[in-house]
Formats: structure tokens, sequence, C-alpha cells
């Protein structure tokens, strides 16, 4: 009685109508050109892991983007586990890299409790049979985020919308890479196998034994919101 759907009881904003994530139809996107579209090229430096790691222009153009923290959504099987569709379509997971702006606040939790807050980039993750020869999401988690993110950020989805954990803060302007990532099944199995609860704490008694088998919120409805296409191609 804890899931998704009744997150709004505890935590108001989750009944917002400007809630992620959501389903990205490609159809009803706008275009974005040099001629209407006021986005710079998207700048991700994450060469200081020890606190400068940031993100500059896009749909911001001329604020500043702390990485706050780094976390992936999976589903119970391997072929639907991300948190935004495209086209009806999931990906196995997705990973996000959230941002706060501190050119306009002090701190993380002040700016997610503002509309131009927070930036979350959005790297679907595809499983394969064996690993390409690309850049590959590796069972270590430990691994750097800089290979965890496709080798061309030129083209991504954005839009208005929210954290998908609770509070669901409408706070967040979303990026979403159309270009994916790979990983195999065997580790997402050993995400599907982590636990919920502590060494201390008795197993619960569900249907999951304790582990965290999924964690991606439901898609929710887009209304009146339209995504951007973008290809910093095109308009740098």
């Amino acid at each position: 009685h804890s899931g998704p759907d009744t997150w709004w009881v505890h935590y108001p904003s989750a009944s917002g109508s400007m809630q992620s994530p959501v389903d990205i139809i490609t159809e009803e996107t706008w275009q974005a050109s040099r001629e209407n579209s006021n986005f710079e090229p998207l700048e991700i430096d994450y060469s200081s892991m020890g606190g400068g790691s940031n993100v500059t222009g896009g749909p911001y153009r001329h604020y500043n983007f702390l990485l706050e923290q780094i976390h992936m959504h999976w589903g119970e099987s391997d072929k639907n586990g991300s948190e935004h569709y495209v086209n009806g379509k999931g990906y196995s997971a997705e990973l996000h890299f959230v941002h706060w702006n501190e050119d306009l606040y002090s701190s993380y939790e002040e700016a997610a409790r503002n509309d131009d807050g927070i930036l979350v980039l959005a790297v679907f993750v595809q499983f394969i049979q064996k690993h390409k020869n690309t850049k590959t999401h590796t069972d270590k988690h430990t691994q750097t985020h800089t290979n965890s993110q496709p080798e061309d950020t030129s083209k991504f989805w954005t839009y208005q919308g929210s954290l998908t954990t609770p509070p669901c803060y409408e706070s967040v302007t979303w990026v979403i890479f159309e270009n994916c990532i790979y990983t195999s099944s065997a580790v997402l199995k050993k995400y599907r196998e982590l636990k919920y609860y502590a060494e201390n704490e008795t197993r619960p008694d569900d249907e999951f034994d304790g582990q965290l088998k999924t964690n991606n919120r439901p898609v929710q409805p887009i209304g009146v919101r339209k995504v951007r296409q973008i290809n910093s191609q095109l308009i740098d």
C-alpha cells in the first residue's frame, strides 16, 4: 500500500499535472532549429569528481548545474525497466544524472523546490545477449559515470517534469538522450538481487523476498506539456 499510486497521500506534488516519467511520442514533439530555438549545445564536464562535475547549456543557456547524484531504475524483466518510454516502448533500464542549479540556489534541497532548480540527464540502458563493441555498463557498481553515457549526446528530448520518487517536486528539466548504452542480462539480474532492508533487519515477507526487483515509476499523463526534440549539431 506504499507504491506510486498512493504517493500523493503523503506527497501532494505527486498528484500534480507535470509529473514524470512520460511516454515520448516522437510525432508529437516540437522540433528545435536555429530559427526557433534559444538552446545552446549541451556541455557536460565530469572531469572533476571532487565537486566540480557540472552541466551547462542545453535548455538553460546561462546556468551552471552541479552533479548531485547518479542512480538507476530497472524493472522485473530485461525488456521493460526504464521510466520514460518512447512511442509506447520501454528500455531495459534508465540511468539518471541529477544536477541542481548552483547559480540560483545554495543547496540541492533548496533547488528541488523551485521550477528551475533541477536538471536530470537520462540515459536509456538496453540489454544485449553479447556485448557489442560499444560503451557498455559493466557489472562494477563503482564504474565511473563518464563511461555510462552515449558517445553521441547531441540528440535529446527535453520537457518540464518532476522527480520520479517522493516528494515528486515538479522542479525538473529533463534531458533524455536519444542514443542508449548497453549492458548484459547478468548485470541487470544483479541489480534486481539488491536488498531493500538492512542486514540487522528481518527479511520482509513479501512476493520479492526483500529484493529490489523493480524501482521504476509508471508513466504519467503528459497533459498539455510539449516535449522538444533537440539536435545540437543543427543549432550550434
